[in-house]
């Protein structure tokens, strides 16, 4: 059984994130599981704490790369723009930015349940700096559709944004 392939979607909450994940499992050549991090924040116990988030945070990225180890496509959205470069080191990774500006995210968190709000803001300062991508969409700009045709055109040619993380190099993030 081989290493399985990881797609990064890196953006901000509200970034369309999930829609994009839903629409790349039903529409890429080979099937992918979606473990989104929300999957484990959502496990964490009512009040939790930093120090209780950062824990599981490293735990969500132990098993994504387990998952992917056992030979499954996984696709990741994540809001953080750090990577444990050693766990991704094995799969074939694609490091996709999905970029929004912050007024549409806040006019789009406003449909969230209450608990849901304010992530958006507080990411958005951080989410892209020093990332590089190895494809680039736009959210508010572009349909959803219209983003996994672009991603789906990236999942088929070679990859170097994650190579280039894990060896250092600080390169400005990709222009879309």
């Amino acid at each position: 059984m081989g290493v399985g392939r990881i797609i990064v979607l890196s953006g901000s909450p509200a970034s369309g994130k999930t829609t994009t994940a839903s629409l790349l499992q039903r529409h890429l050549p080979d099937p992918f599981l979606h473990l989104p991090l929300d999957a484990f924040i959502d496990m964490l116990p009512p009040g939790f704490d930093d120090a209780s988030f950062e824990r599981m945070e490293v735990g969500y990225h132990h098993a994504v790369a387990a998952v992917a180890r056992a030979g499954n496509n996984v696709i990741v959205d994540h809001f953080r723009p750090e990577l444990d470069h050693e766990l991704y080191a094995g799969p074939d990774v694609l490091l996709v930015g999905l970029r929004c500006p912050l007024e549409v995210l806040l006019r789009r968190e406003e449909l969230r349940p209450p608990e849901r709000r304010g992530f958006a803001a507080a990411a958005f300062p951080a989410v892209h700096r020093g990332r590089r991508y190895d494809v680039e969409v736009d959210t508010s700009q572009m349909s959803p559709e219209e983003c996994v045709e672009r991603i789906r055109g990236a999942y088929g040619r070679p990859r170097s944004a994650f190579a280039s993380l894990r060896a250092g190099v600080a390169e400005q993030p990709s222009g879309l």
